[in-house]
């Protein structure tokens, strides 16, 4: 599965979770499915991201506590997307290998967003 659509470029990027244990890595999954629900503003709000493969069966939730949106309008960046920086709570569940995983924990997340165009009034309707 692909990320939403405006945070990355479906043809291209596919989602990727890897779990990693005190040794190393416990297993990773390509079959990734991330999804959204954003406040009335359109900024997210919980973002799940689910990952299976045969060696890990994950489930993650993220919950937006605060977020910080950053224009991007300098450099190849400049094309109208606002960078969204959030801090909040995971919640973790699943199997990595033979482990069980179950936890809470506080964390951060990014991600992109079009940066909304200002309405300009037209001249006809005044």
């Amino acid at each position: 599965m692909f990320p939403p659509r405006d945070a990355a470029d479906p043809d291209r990027i596919r989602g990727f979770v890897g779990a990693l244990g005190p040794d190393g890595p416990l297993g990773y999954a390509t079959n990734v499915t991330i999804s959204e629900v954003n406040d009335d503003s359109g900024q997210p709000k919980t973002i799940t991201v689910q990952g299976r493969s045969r060696l890990l069966d994950v489930h993650m939730r993220f919950d937006v506590g605060s977020l910080v949106t950053t224009p991007m309008s300098q450099g190849t960046l400049s094309n109208g997307l606002n960078f969204l920086q959030m801090r909040g709570q995971y919640t973790v569940s699943g199997m990595a290998g033979d482990r069980d995983i179950s936890f809470t924990a506080p964390g951060s997340a990014e991600t992109f967003r079009e940066n909304p165009k200002p309405q300009i009034p037209n001249p006809k309707s005044q």
